[in-house]
């Protein structure tokens, strides 16, 4: 590749962790390598590593650079200058493929078409990695299924609530009938209650959520687990106000709608029976 335009692409040089990328650039014969393919080989900065390839100019390499993504990659890639795998290949003035970095990365497929229609074959990142996007589809199904369990659950709580609610407050309930209070009335104080214990426990459980989330998100990962999860140091938390909106909209209007039961069964009470209850 060409190593002052490279890092528009992989951002490799914030990868780096010993020697200078660009030093590609300025010196020929030269190779970056990943961490794990440089303990393989059990070589270091500045050591010579000859690479050879069938039909080709075998060549002696120096390791000017050693970086590492955490990943499958630091013991399968290596870089170096256009000019150098030219000269390797015995092919000048020749390149076998080019890199593209899009603003929209979702934009993969549709660009890849359009690049498609010059003659040029093109694939996206959808397209090469394919297990990726399985992977996020399976977790994102999985979470919505345990994001609506938790609701329903915590819904059938304030359901309980209510008519424990109900039972407990049957006598006044007759009173208030007695005093002219109406059967709607009556319905309406209880879906009232609903959708407030629904609100305050969607905002409150909200906002410890968050808290605890952004207090998780400063965890540092141990140096030896770090390598099983790509290279991270700390857990990746990502809270968005658009979804923080939707569940406290969403646990409201759902509490609203558990509430029917019990306020339609306070406002079904007799207001006789109601009345002599203890």
């Amino acid at each position: 590749m060409i190593p002052l335009k490279e890092n528009e692409i992989s951002s490799i040089e914030s990868d780096m962790v010993e020697g200078d990328f660009r030093e590609l650039e300025f010196s020929r014969n030269t190779v970056v390598i990943g961490s794990k393919l440089a303990d393989k080989l059990e070589v270091n900065l500045g050591d010579p590593v000859d690479v050879s390839f069938p039909n080709s100019n075998p060549l002696s390499l120096r390791v000017v650079g050693i970086f590492h993504t955490g990943s499958p990659l630091d013991e399968s890639l290596t870089y170096t200058s256009l000019d150098t795998a030219q000269e390797f290949y015995d092919v000048p003035d020749v390149i076998n493929g080019i890199s593209i970095r899009l603003e929209d990365f979702n934009r993969d497929r549709e660009v890849a078409a359009e690049i498609g229609k010059t003659g040029y074959k093109a694939k996206g990142w959808t397209e090469t990695n394919p297990a990726i996007l399985h992977t996020i589809a399976v977790e994102s199904i999985s979470n919505y299924v345990i994001y609506s369990l938790i609701v329903v659950i915590a819904s059938f709580g304030v359901v309980s609530t209510l008519n424990l609610s109900v039972i407990s407050a049957t006598s006044q309930i007759g009173m208030l009938r007695a005093m002219g209070a109406t059967v709607s009335s009556i319905r309406t104080i209880f879906i009232l209650q609903s959708g407030i214990l629904g609100l305050l426990g969607a905002l409150v459980g909200t906002l410890t959520g968050v808290a605890i989330s952004l207090a998780i998100g400063q965890y540092e990962i141990p140096g030896a687990s770090s390598e099983l999860y790509g290279g991270l140091t700390t857990i990746p938390i990502i809270v968005r106000v658009g979804d923080i909106l939707v569940i406290i909209i969403a646990v409201f209007l759902l509490n609203l709608i558990a509430g029917i039961y019990p306020a339609q069964q306070a406002a079904k009470l007799d207001l006789v029976k109601a009345i002599s209850s203890k």
